[in-house]
């Protein structure tokens, strides 16, 4: 590996973050329908599921914010989230409410369940686990730093993989 790669490589190695990590079913559902689930998901009792195309949307992730091990600032003043998705496709790069949109609520007073709409899933309850050390992916690491020498060095290329692969492993 290359000095210029190994260096850029360290500096990434700087700045691994504290994280939340996503550990869905493997465990009893919990009774309460206001936590953290994987197609399941509330909403307050006017708004029902939003629509897209005529069709409902489904509650792909609802997140209890006080149940992530680590609350982004961004987060603070959240209590709970809510990701709706269609049942069409997939939306790339389309903006909020084409395909997809996220509800927000500050508080957990007045939530009620969704209807189940029918997928090809089964809705699992999400458990949140801590890491210390979560490093970025490829794309996001670009923002961060030039890696235009690990691009370059094949070696160095493998070092980033393990560096994501080694970090995002559940503590």
């Amino acid at each position: 590996m290359r000095l210029e790669s190994a260096s850029v490589l360290e500096e990434l190695r700087t700045r691994l973050r504290p994280a939340s990590v996503a550990q869905v079913g493997g465990f009893r559902p919990p009774e309460d329908h206001i936590t953290s689930w994987f197609l399941k998901g509330v909403s307050r009792a006017d708004e029902g599921l939003p629509t897209w195309k005529g069709k409902p949307m489904f509650p792909l992730l609802q997140i209890r914010v006080d149940e992530l091990p680590v609350i982004p600032d961004q987060l603070k003043g959240i209590a709970l989230l809510v990701l709706f998705h269609n049942v069409e496709q997939h939306p790339f790069d389309e903006p909020h409410g084409e395909g997809w949109l996220i509800r927000e609520y500050a508080s957990l007073e007045g939530l009620q369940p969704l209807p189940e709409l029918d997928t090809p899933y089964r809705p699992f309850p999400v458990q949140w686990l801590s890491v210390i050390d979560d490093a970025p992916g490829w794309e996001d690491a670009w923002d961060m730093i030039d890696l235009s020498c690990v691009n370059d060095d094949e070696q160095a290329s493998d070092s980033f993989l393990k560096i994501s692969i080694a970090t995002g492993e559940p503590r």
